[in-house]
């Protein structure tokens, strides 16, 4: 029976959409500190264009505190609340989003100030407007069409404050240049670098994927699993989860490849891996080829009962394979033995003495006759 298929098999497991939430996940954890720093900026922005404000008018001008108020009212609440989720760690926190409404709020609040000089009749020049939008372009921690957006809703903000006080056409064909030009500029700069940013953390993924994957299975490589299988043994802990790790040896491997050729046998290893791969479900389950003939696997469940059912299905998945090896001792067609050592949320137990339970397992598969699941002891 020969296996139709060339170079590595990695099944596409993940769901729709998935790496673009990753990139998101990841582009707002990297730039969680800096935010901070600009919020933090945009707090006392606020605060020296108040002051400028009162040099405008006059701090005794019986307005002045409508400014102040007016100002505060508009974009203090999205900077201090901005802010202050920048310490939060959760994940689900779109730091992009939150500074995008401040930056828009800051942009209106900007318009509305302007509007209250128009009230008063004190003259204003559009060069602060420019260099807001100017700087909206350059924060890093938002995305192109967010910085688009708050261009273009000041704009237009602005545009109607010209139309409803009737400003001449002069000033408003000014405006339409200018901020146009700065939204037209930015928005073309901000693309590329977005698309920058996408392109590297792609790469750098493919980079990452080729570091932990075995290049003929398509399973995770030896490296991967001892790089992740503590953070998920941790994580199992906290959700209060169960955990069981497999290790599963081909039965008699030696043989098939000294009778059917290495090449043949590497065809066998990737059905192999292929069908192990299929049965992880679950995000945190992992099919691992640890060396040789050996893979382990790790699944994530919610009882002891599903561990169990899971390694029986490993098993039988790859009985039903029939893969011909008429130089098996155990069978017709290639099997497996299995060793299982399985953990709970109260157990104290590491990755090396599981390890060592399921391989003792193992041993004890392969005594009683091989082609079988066997339990470690506790």
């Amino acid at each position: 029976m020969a296996f139709k298929s060339s170079g590595a098999f990695m099944p596409n497991r993940s769901k729709p959409g998935r790496q673009g939430i990753e990139f998101l996940a990841e582009f707002n954890q990297r730039h969680r500190g800096l935010s901070r720093i600009i919020f933090l900026l945009l707090f006392f922005a606020l605060i020296l264009f108040s002051l400028w404000d009162g040099f405008i008018i006059g701090f005794d001008h019986p307005r002045f505190d409508d400014f102040i108020i007016d100002r505060y009212l508009i974009s203090m609440p999205f900077v201090i609340t901005g802010f202050v989720l920048t310490f939060s760690k959760s994940p689900g926190i779109r730091m992009d989003r939150w500074m995008t409404a401040c930056l828009m709020a800051v942009g209106v609040g900007t318009v509305y100030i302007y509007a209250l000089f128009s009230q008063i009749r004190v003259p204003v020049s559009i060069e602060g407007l420019m260099l807001f939008m100017l700087t909206v372009y350059i924060v890093p921690s938002i995305f192109a069409w967010q910085k688009l957006l708050v261009g273009m809703v000041t704009f237009l903000a602005y545009v109607a404050l010209l139309v409803y006080t009737k400003r001449e056409l002069a000033e408003m064909l000014h405006a339409f240049i200018y901020l146009g030009l700065i939204n037209l500029g930015g928005a073309i700069h901000s693309l590329s670098f977005d698309k920058q940013l996408r392109d590297n953390y792609k790469s750098r993924k493919i980079l990452e994927k080729i570091a932990h994957t075995d290049h003929l299975t398509g399973a995770h490589n030896r490296h991967r699993f001892e790089e992740d299988f503590n953070q998920i043994l941790k994580l199992a802990k906290q959700e209060r989860a169960f955990l069981g790790l497999y290790i599963v040896d081909i039965d008699e491997f030696k043989q098939y490849n000294d009778h059917y050729g290495h090449l043949q046998g590497d065809e066998c290893l990737v059905a192999i891996a292929q069908t192990l791969l299929s049965m992880c479900t679950h995000e945190k389950d992992r099919c691992i080829r640890f060396g040789g003939e050996e893979f382990i696997m790790v699944k994530y469940a919610d009882s002891l009962s599903a561990l169990e059912a899971w390694g029986q299905s490993l098993l039988q998945g790859v009985r039903d394979l029939k893969w011909v090896h008429e130089y098996s001792s155990v069978a017709d067609y290639v099997t497996v033995s299995i060793g299982a050592a399985f953990i709970q949320a109260k157990d104290k137990e590491t990755r090396a003495s599981l390890m060592a339970r399921a391989d003792a397992a193992l041993y004890q598969a392969k005594k009683a006759g091989r082609d079988r699941l066997m339990l470690a002891q506790d």
